[in-house]
């Protein structure tokens, strides 16, 4: 193999690479994904965890709450979701709310809540940072505790408060208990009685990510609000932050199940080997043109040679002669056909020779072309003198 040593250092460059890559410390995503998949800091990997010890069964899914309900209306559990902001439309609303009035228990965590859900109740959440009332706590923690008199009151759970910011400027007093407060007094877990059932709303999602929950004791406050569905049966939407987390391809219905999956892959590589071994069969051999060969200087030695075995040293003269006259016109627009005596010191100028040398050679020129045959000697001479002259 030929090539074998650039194979040897793209081998040891990307050994190289993996080995740094492995070594390396890990870099975190502080992208806001609120994933139960996602390890980072703000996933709640650390949260999905622990909620088979709250629930005996949890269906995650990627569907609106109308098109969950579709499904699980007539069954009884519970609903949680989280996102940065939540907005509901008609449908989903309708369904949700006839859901919780049938005795259901739901619980929603977003900083923001618009659509059909906050319009009904009248709720709006609002960032203390940017509510203008002029008051901005520099301090790095924010304080939560329960308020309702049914869960513990007396503990306080510290969070960053670049996370836990933000809380419920408004909702409907009649329907609603506040369940937990920040240590500004104000809400950030409300309880809305429907019908048989209870809506959780909360405005700090980012308290059940991973950075949160596993600081200090701050996963009782997590696994508190969880466990305020009371219900064994959880379903788990993240639509409302992740989106439907489907394949975007036409083929995403053979994808999604597993054995049309297989079938297709089989026949995508079936097809690449087909491909691979049919080509490599039937690949003509390409044959091999050996490049033309110049043989202008074969074929002027062998006229040059042809006239000298016959002695035509005056022939070949001549034609030297007018391939000197030829050089003349086509590099120094020279007529050398009709020279004048007088013309030789405007030759000489042109060319760079001397007038003595240029009118030797004219006369030379002009004694061979008069003559009916010349030497040997006399070529060779005429030969030098016209190379040597044009070189000049």
């Amino acid at each position: 193999m030929k090539d074998w040593k650039y194979v040897l250092y793209l081998v040891i460059f990307i050994g190289i690479y993996v080995s740094i890559q492995l070594l390396s410390p890990k870099s975190h995503n502080w992208t806001i994904t609120l994933s139960h998949l996602d390890k980072d800091p703000y996933g709640t990997y650390a949260l999905h965890e622990v909620m088979p010890d709250i629930f005996d069964s949890i269906r995650l899914s990627n569907e609106s709450f109308y098109e969950i309900l579709e499904v699980d209306s007539l069954n009884p559990g519970g609903i949680i979701s989280f996102s940065t902001s939540l907005n509901t439309q008609a449908e989903d609303t309708d369904a949700l709310l006839k859901y919780v009035s049938k005795g259901n228990n739901v619980f929603l965590s977003a900083h923001y809540f618009y659509g059909q859900l906050a319009d009904t109740f009248n709720i709006s959440t609002v960032d203390y940072l940017f509510d203008g009332n002029g008051i901005i706590d520099q301090r790095d923690s924010m304080e939560l505790r329960y308020s309702n008199t049914t869960m513990d009151t007396t503990t306080t759970f510290l969070f960053r408060r670049s996370s836990i910011h933000n809380y419920f400027q408004s909702y409907d007093t009649l329907l609603t208990t506040v369940v937990a407060r920040n240590d500004m007094g104000e809400a950030v877990t409300i309880k809305l009685n429907i019908g048989e059932g209870a809506l959780y709303l909360n405005s700090t999602p980012l308290a059940f990510t991973n950075i949160n929950f596993l600081s200090k004791e701050n996963h009782q406050f997590a696994s508190a609000s969880a466990s305020l569905l009371d219900t064994k049966n959880l379903i788990w939407t993240e639509f409302y932050h992740l989106g439907r987390m489907e394949a975007q391809t036409p083929l995403r219905f053979i994808l999604s199940q597993e054995s049309l999956s297989w079938a297709y892959y089989l026949i995508i590589g079936a097809l690449l080997l087909f491909m691979f071994f049919e080509g490599k069969r039937k690949q003509r051999i390409i044959p091999i043109i050996p490049p033309l060969q110049n043989t202008s200087l074969e074929f002027v030695s062998t006229i040059s040679n042809l006239y000298y075995q016959h002695a035509d040293h005056k022939n070949i003269a001549e034609k030297k002669i007018a391939f000197f006259f030829d050089q003349l016109r086509s590099q120094f627009y020279i007529d050398a056909h009709h020279i004048a005596k007088r013309d030789y010191e405007h030759i000489a100028a042109k060319t760079g020779n001397d007038v003595v040398v240029t009118t030797a050679l004219f006369k030379t020129i002009t004694n061979i072309q008069s003559r009916e045959s010349i030497s040997s000697p006399e070529l060779i001479d005429i030969t030098k003198q016209l190379d040597q002259f044009l070189k000049q």
